[in-house]
């Protein structure tokens, strides 16, 4: 079985593609991130999380990433950079919006 994170394939930072990388998201600060996958789900996303090296029953444990969330959204379909763009930018969820399956605040 694969990592949940294998099926990632974009990382924006307010707004803007960048390196899949943690890196690439600024420590300390408020920032709107966005992650893409290239894959259906069927089970539980977890949030905050990361794979290191360890133990587990496939070599790897769970670790906790340091923040908060502040707003979490869940799409039906991949989004494109100008979408991703205005959700970074200021996005009103009260309004309807058909593709979007959970929005969690």
């Amino acid at each position: 079985m694969a990592r949940a994170g294998a099926f990632w394939d974009e990382l924006y930072v307010d707004g803007n593609a960048t390196n899949m990388t943690w890196g690439s998201v600024p420590d300390d600060a408020w920032t709107h991130v966005h992650l893409q996958s290239n894959h259906s789900f069927d089970d539980d996303v977890t949030f905050m999380a990361r794979v290191v090296a360890g133990d587990h029953i496939d070599g790897s444990t769970i670790g906790e990433l340091k923040g908060r969330l502040a707003e979490i959204y869940l799409w039906s379909l991949q989004l494109t950079a100008t979408q991703v763009s205005i959700i970074a930018t200021g996005f009103d969820v009260k309004e309807e919006h058909g593709d979007l399956l959970a929005w969690y605040k």
